[in-house]
């Protein structure tokens, strides 16, 4: 069970070293991925020299930005119309 669980979290995204920039939306009505969580995420990401933008949307769930968009064009270009 101890390999398991360690082979597992050598894979979570905290431990993950990404070499391009990265973007984290969160919503703060997201009852899946808790913004709190998010937020050590993010702070981790940072803290280890990565490039990233986070932003939040007070009235969004976490499928809400997939369901709003009906392609992935239109999900981007919702995403830079927020900018």
């Amino acid at each position: 069970m101890t390999w398991t669980v360690d082979v597992l979290s050598r894979n979570g995204p905290e431990n993950l070293t990404i070499y391009s920039p990265v973007t984290i939306l969160q919503g703060e009505a997201d009852g899946t991925a808790l913004k709190p969580i998010t937020d050590l995420l993010a702070i981790g990401y940072l803290l280890r020299g990565m490039a990233i933008t986070y932003r939040t949307f007070p009235q969004y769930s976490h499928g809400d930005i997939v369901a709003k968009a009906d392609s992935q064009d239109a999900a981007l270009a919702a995403l830079n119309a927020w900018r």
